[in-house]
């Protein structure tokens, strides 16, 4: 078969997947990814995986799945998506490892960690400077992940906290579907409630059309995108959530409005759009209930601020494994973004170096008046310790924005400033930034 990309000692063979793999992968999926256990199989996660196999998709094809097969029998399986996001302005490639598996009898061979090698190495061809995957607590560390970006993250307001219109009001606002039309407009929006956060995702044109018409009804990742209007019919911004409760609440995992428009005038009418669906969700399910909206906006939003006593429940992020494997080489990458936070801060037109050291390696970038001349690999040594000292891969955790230098300072011994004027440039040049990405899958 063409599609093997190798046999193994015990007879199996990992290789490419093709459209007709479809069913038997579905399956598979459905029943390995079950939160209900094997004789449950999820049907939104065979939605998924059929459509990523028998219908057009912007940034995959089939054989972007990975499959390990004992005898025509699949028992092992993953795919990568490849997408391309912002590093504040910045864009770079990024593989997205997903829906992986193994059958309970085949795990701890190392299949795992034989096809992750595959998808690092197409990453790596297709010029991807970094990998990132949603997943079960520490497992991909061992292929050299760390959780260092937040995932998700926000607000819930209860029911009884949703405003109310007065006797004799109308609403301020309308929701709609999005369509084809509106792509441009979404476009828009998006881009800019991206300045919000440090990292974003990049969604062209045939992105947008395809999360509006290319996903089956029940694909676990499908999202509802509305726009929100005027009475007049004027668009002043977007919202996307599943078509699904997520529990007893809804989800509005996105959220975006035009520049000018504000959050306090729009939110309260969110709301009440958004127990209108969740009631209705809720009516759907056998015993089901709607018991409020979870605005999944990120760690940090400027509307949380705006509604302390509307939001009350805080749901603290869960994170990204994100992978470098080149991290001088993604910091050089980044130069940009860096110098134009250098320059809005105090340090603006600094000259000098500075060595962050991660004991196994380390890297160091010069500066001539504000401009990163040089970003070089350097190892450090007993005689070169460097400015900054950040254990195992604690730095991209800084990188990406998770945490502040002083957050991991102030919980590994091992991580430290040399001097005052090392701490400050690190803060200047990897400040804690909030995140909220939505990922393509």
């Amino acid at each position: 078969m063409p599609n093997i990309l190798r046999t193994l000692p015990d007879g199996l063979i990992i290789r490419h997947a093709t459209p007709a793999d479809a069913a038997p992968l579905a399956e598979f999926n459905s029943i390995m990814h079950s939160d209900d256990g094997p004789t449950q199989p999820d049907k939104n996660i065979h939605a998924w995986t059929m459509d990523l196999l028998t219908q057009p998709h912007p940034h995959f094809q089939p054989g972007d799945f990975l499959i390990v097969e004992d005898q025509g029998k699949i028992v092992s399986a993953l795919c990568t998506v490849s997408q391309t996001w912002m590093y504040e302005g910045v864009p770079f490639g990024v593989g997205r490892p997903e829906l992986v598996a193994t059958h309970p009898d085949y795990r701890r061979r190392g299949l795992i960690r034989m096809q992750m090698d595959i998808v690092h190495q197409w990453s790596q061809e297709r010029g991807e400077i970094m990998q990132v995957i949603t997943g079960i607590p520490w497992y991909y560390k061992q292929f050299g992940y760390e959780m260092a970006l937040d995932l998700s993250g926000g607000r819930t307001a209860f029911v009884p906290h949703i405003p109310k219109l007065k006797n004799g009001q109308t609403e301020p606002f309308t929701f709609r579907p999005a369509t084809e039309a509106d792509i441009p407009t979404l476009m828009e929006i998006y881009a800019h409630n991206g300045t919000l956060y440090g990292l974003t995702c990049q969604r062209n044109e045939a992105m947008w059309r395809y999360e509006l018409n290319g996903r089956s009804e029940e694909n676990l990742v499908r999202i509802q995108v509305s726009l929100i209007e005027t009475p007049a019919g004027e668009v002043v911004g977007y919202l996307g959530h599943p078509p699904r409760l997520w529990d007893t609440v809804l989800a509005l995992n996105f959220m975006g409005l035009k520049p000018g428009i504000s959050w306090l005038d729009v939110v309260p009418a969110t709301m009440r759009f958004a127990q209108k669906v969740g009631e209705t969700y809720a009516a759907q399910k056998e015993n089901g209930k709607f018991e409020g909206i979870y605005f999944s906006l990120g760690r940090e939003h400027p509307m949380y601020d705006l509604f302390p006593n509307t939001l009350p429940r805080v749901r603290p992020p869960y994170a990204w494994y994100v992978r470098i494997p080149d991290v001088t080489g993604f910091v050089r990458h980044i130069a940009p973004a860096l110098e134009r936070r250098l320059s809005n801060s105090p340090l603006a037109g600094y000259s000098g170096k500075l060595a962050l050291n991660f004991y196994r390696s380390g890297t160091r970038l010069t500066f001539e008046n504000g401009t990163i001349t040089h970003v070089e690999a350097w190892q450090p040594g007993p005689d070169e310790e460097g400015d900054v000292r950040l254990p195992d891969l604690s730095f991209l955790r800084l990188l990406c924005g998770q945490k502040s230098f002083e957050e991991l300072d102030a919980f590994m011994v091992d991580c430290s400033a040399n001097n005052d004027s090392a701490r400050a440039l690190v803060h200047a040049l990897f400040p804690k930034r909030p995140a909220n990405v939505w990922g393509i899958v």
